[in-house]
């Protein structure tokens, strides 16, 4: 049986280029218009969070929700929450909002740096950081906050 003979010459980047500009023209790339605005679902991410977590910042330009839980002794160890939502447009043209929930452990004991407030660079006091690893993702909580935003929209 012959299989026919295919050059690594053959050009393909050509023919890809034509089938991208046959989509677009035919309008298979572009996106409905949303029925829910960006600035909507972002004001109710922000609306969530900030009823939740009152340790928040929110940015209109790159459309993200961040918050963090206070710190808490949960057995021998700090834990505290780190909140995010980002609102994202997804296949359907539809903005949606992306929510994770992560709680972090404070790991060992905190490393000693230099004081850079201190009056005298020479006699720097030492001033404890603390090192934070992520322990667990709160799946049940992100979709608590993803069921409350859809719902004030």
């Amino acid at each position: 049986m012959q299989y026919p003979y295919v050059s690594c010459r053959t050009p393909i980047i050509p023919g890809l280029l034509w089938l991208t500009a046959a989509l677009v023209t035919v309008g298979c790339l572009n996106l409905p218009e949303p029925k829910v605005s960006q600035q909507a679902v972002f004001d109710a991410a922000e609306e969530v969070v900030a009823k939740r977590y009152p340790m928040y910042s929110a940015s209109k330009e790159s459309g993200s929700v961040y918050a963090v839980g206070p710190i808490e002794m949960n057995g021998g160890s700090k834990t505290m929450k780190q909140i995010s939502v980002v609102v994202t447009r997804n296949f359907t043209g539809s903005y949606n909002p992306q929510v994770r929930v992560r709680q972090y452990v404070e790991t060992g004991p905190p490393p000693l740096g230099a004081n850079p407030e201190s009056a005298s660079p020479n006699v720097a006091r030492p001033v404890d950081t603390n090192r934070w690893q992520v322990l667990d993702y709160m799946r049940y909580e992100e979709q608590a906050i993803y069921d409350e935003i859809l719902a004030r929209l």
